[in-house]
């Protein structure tokens, strides 16, 4: 018998991301998820630092981090980017080479409802 992400959550689980993002979300990205559709990476991390904190959601050349550890330092950047006066709308440009920070500085910027811009860290000051 195959349960849906749903049913496998407890009570208390379902309570807290029903807190965070309201039905209208869940629903939402239950119905993404049942798809197998990508959706807001931010809330994909956040949905599996709830249901498995301590699985391993980035590995790299230098070391790993958990579903947890990415989703705090999300927020901690997403806090920070709205501290700047940042919010819905706004691009923001990210510039460094393919690294750990920049997936988590991107899912910062689609958490706060942003449009994260790419740009070639080999670019010139006069070239951006």
């Amino acid at each position: 018998m195959s349960l849906t992400l749903r049913q496998a959550l407890s009570v208390a689980r379902r309570a807290e991301i029903f807190k965070g993002f309201g039905f209208k979300g869940w629903r939402t990205w239950l119905s993404a998820y049942r798809k197998g559709l990508a959706t807001n990476p931010a809330f994909a991390y956040r949905m599996n630092a709830l249901v498995s904190p301590d699985k391993v959601g980035l590995i790299w050349d230098g070391g790993r981090r958990s579903f947890l550890e990415l989703n705090q330092r999300i927020n901690r950047l997403a806090h920070g980017l709205m501290a700047l006066g940042l919010g819905p709308g706004d691009k923001v440009t990210v510039m460094c080479r393919n690294t750990p920070e920049m997936a988590e500085m991107m899912a910062a910027v689609y958490k706060i409802k942003g449009a994260p811009v790419t740009a070639s860290y080999r670019l010139t000051a006069p070239e951006v």
